[in-house]
């Protein structure tokens, strides 16, 4: 009978993550489900997270580097400058709209006041990382940096206007019922709306 290697922290959050990935009610997972379908006993995980929270609040940051690898990537492929904020906006929606669990958990899921410090960490992380993106691309555009007051600002808000515009298209609430009408619509204003606003300073 074959020996089974010991289930890793890294292990738990990847297969807690590929539960959520396209599921309507995060806090429907539990610690067992997640359990059986690694093939161990649920108190194996507790070697690692003290519940089902403290793993949310793992997966959390691991789903945000997730999504920001494959916004990256697709802003990294565009070669033309002009093109790359359209590349940008459209890899958002996308990679939100083709893994909607992930973002209920990052956007719309509550997982609790305590707010642990590396998620904090996290979170600066990715919002830096988007800021830096959106920033290379302007410079490209206009030949010279944002400034950063401005380019925080217009990033957070164009950033709650795709949240929310996602939230409603995937709550059914939405105005434009096709996919690709609506990433179309969501994307051009995305763009029309951060051109305007950094040009403004």
């Amino acid at each position: 009978m074959a020996i089974r290697k010991p289930i890793t922290k890294e292990q738990i959050i990847n297969r807690t993550l590929e539960l959520l990935q396209n599921r309507r009610d995060v806090q429907n997972l539990n610690m067992r489900e997640i359990a059986r379908d690694l093939g161990c006993a649920h108190t194996n995980l507790y070697n690692y997270f003290s519940s089902y929270t403290e793993l949310l609040w793992e997966a959390h940051a691991t789903c945000m580097e997730k999504m920001l690898e494959q916004i990256c990537m697709a802003v990294h492929t565009t070669l033309a400058p002009e093109c790359k904020l359209q590349a940008f906006f459209n890899a958002v929606v996308r990679v939100y709209l083709e893994n909607t669990g992930w973002f209920r958990l990052v956007w719309l899921e509550y997982l609790g006041e305590q707010q642990p410090e590396s998620n904090m960490l996290a979170v600066a992380a990715a919002r830096g990382q988007m800021n830096g993106m959106v920033a290379q691309i302007w410079q490209g555009l206009s030949g010279r940096p944002p400034v950063a007051t401005k380019l925080e600002e217009t990033v957070h808000f164009v950033h709650c206007y795709i949240v929310g515009e996602i939230s409603n298209y995937i709550s059914g609430r939405r105005l434009i019922k096709e996919e690709e009408e609506f990433c179309h619509s969501v994307v051009r204003q995305a763009v029309q709306s951060t051109m305007l606003l950094l040009k403004e300073e």
